[in-house]
């Protein structure tokens, strides 16, 4: 008797869980928030035949790195470039070109809100498709890279043929670079800037044969420092020099 009770409880049991599971598919289905929003990183898929991606749109939460999968069976390059521009003057995400049978990332995709962001491949016009963001998770922060111009006398920058500058980052930066200028003019460039997390670097910036030249005579000059890190929002400092 026991064993039949216990069997009679299990199905009643499995009705109830399979009634719960049908109940929240219809609801799912029939909200007015549409189905559940994917809590994974995007897939884009080329198509197999024709030059297109398979799925558009593709959703995934803020913070994750998509991947771009061009299957074996494509027989053609492919890759994703955004349509629009980042901070840093690039485009917002992007992918390697790759041959068929192959999965890439699509770097920048942890940068973005939420939203549509329409994207294509580079190679093939048409081919084109959208990565919707959804509201779900925390996008990254994007790095930073931060410059301040010391103060130093001109007539020594001159002999030297050098700006003092510090650069700083709250993120960690790697390939930083930092373009000096005077008014419109390019006095010379430090690439290349590597500085972990809360770090801080004191950098003797060289400037060009013909940065050098821009100072010859001056009394004073106006001198800019503008930073520049991938998928990043560029800094500037700015001092006088006497």
């Amino acid at each position: 008797m026991r064993h039949d009770s216990n069997m009679r409880s299990g199905r009643a049991t499995l009705r109830w869980a399979l009634g719960a599971a049908a109940l929240a598919a219809v609801f799912s289905a029939f909200s007015p928030f549409g189905p559940a929003a994917s809590a994974s990183p995007a897939i884009i898929l080329a198509a197999e035949e024709d030059f297109a991606f398979v799925g558009s749109p593709f959703d995934q939460p803020q913070g994750e790195v998509a991947n771009f999968s061009n299957p074996a069976a494509a027989g053609a390059l492919h890759n994703v470039y955004a349509t629009g521009k980042g901070p840093d003057g690039r485009n917002l995400f992007f992918s390697e070109t790759i041959a068929p049978g192959n999965d890439v990332p699509v770097r920048g995709t942890q940068y973005l809100d939420a939203g549509n962001y329409p994207f294509a491949c580079t190679l093939h016009p048409g081919m084109d498709g959208v990565l919707q963001v959804t509201e779900m998770g925390w996008r990254a922060n994007r790095p930073a890279l931060g410059v301040a111009v010391q103060t130093q006398r001109l007539s020594s920058v001159r002999r030297k043929g050098a700006i003092r500058i510090t650069v700083s980052s709250s993120t960690g930066v790697q390939g930083g670079r930092v373009t000096l200028r005077l008014g419109q003019k390019a006095l010379g460039v430090v690439r290349a800037i590597t500085i972990p997390a809360g770090g801080r670097k004191a950098i003797t910036a060289r400037l060009s044969p013909q940065g050098n030249r821009f100072l010859e005579g001056k009394r004073s000059a106006a001198v800019s420092a503008t930073t520049w890190v991938e998928f990043g929002q560029p800094s500037t400092s700015r001092k006088v020099l006497r």
